[in-house]
């Protein structure tokens, strides 16, 4: 179980990489393909149903090229 501060700073990430797929125009299997995932984790992630794991978004930065630092700070808003 994690503790409640790192549960805290995951809140918005799922949102944000949704955003971020949508400003590029990207659906969401073509995101998860590229990522290395299933479009239904990419889903769950985006809902914010699981928090994904440091493998996940550095799959998931390497396909919307972007810094995995980035979606962290956006994460935390």
């Amino acid at each position: 179980m994690n503790p409640p501060a790192s549960n805290e700073r995951l809140l918005g990430i799922g949102r944000h990489i949704r955003n971020m797929r949508d400003e590029r125009g990207m659906k969401q299997n073509h995101l998860a393909q590229k990522a290395g995932i299933s479009r239904e984790e990419l889903s769950r992630i985006e809902r914010e149903r699981v928090s994904p794991t440091i493998r996940t978004l550095q799959g998931l930065c390497a396909a919307l090229d972007v810094p995995l630092r980035d979606l962290l700070e956006e994460g935390r808003d």
